[in-house]
């Protein structure tokens, strides 16, 4: 099994799914059990080419192999749906995973919210990052990044704004990656004054600048 999970391996490295798919019916034949990490990388093979029903497909067929089903590996198809655009189905994933009780954590949670951002689910994202703090976990500077992401294709500077002014209180630093996000959705809700005011801030508080920085402004 460790010797087909390195081959699979590779074909998620290269992007190879048919290949990949190929080696875990041929596990089968030559009767030797896939584990969770066989599924999981499997399902990160399928990433590269989009091929996001065959991620849910794998899904459906561990438990069928007597495998239970993980963070780790949902992780992973939510990854492929997010970036094929079915933000939809890695929001379903995520639901999954709390109705069958897979354990969750601020990885899982980030998963969820950058659905969000890439479907413009601005509402659903501040739920989430809500329901972080109620379910223990503690956002990190990524979910703010992508919580504020999820507000520029609705167009809520406001909100995004006051993500940034909550950072603060949850011992996080803001940094160039989070401001930009924010200056670009100020931007694109023609509030580029609230653009440039951020850009000030990041040099009055010495927060690195660079040249992509400097663009957005």
């Amino acid at each position: 099994t460790i010797t087909y999970n390195a081959a699979i391996s590779a074909c998620a490295k290269g992007g190879e799914q048919g290949e990949a798919l190929s080696l875990l019916s041929r596990m089968a034949k030559d009767s030797f059990e896939p584990d969770t990490i066989t599924y999981n990388l499997a399902v990160s093979a399928c990433s590269k080419s989009g091929e996001w029903e065959n991620a849910l497909a794998l899904l459906s067929t561990m438990p069928k192999a007597s495998l239970e089903l993980d963070s780790i590996v949902i992780r992973a198809a939510m990854g492929v749906c997010t970036n094929s655009g079915e933000w939809g189905q890695a929001l379903a994933l995520f639901s999954t995973m709390a109705k069958d009780s897979i354990e969750l954590d601020t990885i899982t949670y980030n998963a969820a919210i950058s659905a969000c951002a890439k479907g413009g689910e601005q509402g659903e994202a501040l739920s989430l990052l809500s329901r972080m703090a109620k379910d223990s976990f503690e956002p990190d500077t990524i979910t703010y990044n992508l919580a504020v992401s999820a507000c520029s294709k609705s167009g809520e500077w406001e909100n995004a704004l006051a993500l940034l002014s909550t950072m603060p209180k949850a011992s996080l630093e803001l940094d160039s990656i989070v401001i930009r996000a924010a200056m670009g959705v100020c931007t694109n809700s023609g509030e580029w004054g609230q653009a440039l005011a951020l850009f000030s801030t990041m040099a009055k508080d010495s927060i690195e600048l660079d040249t992509i920085t400097y663009n957005a402004a």
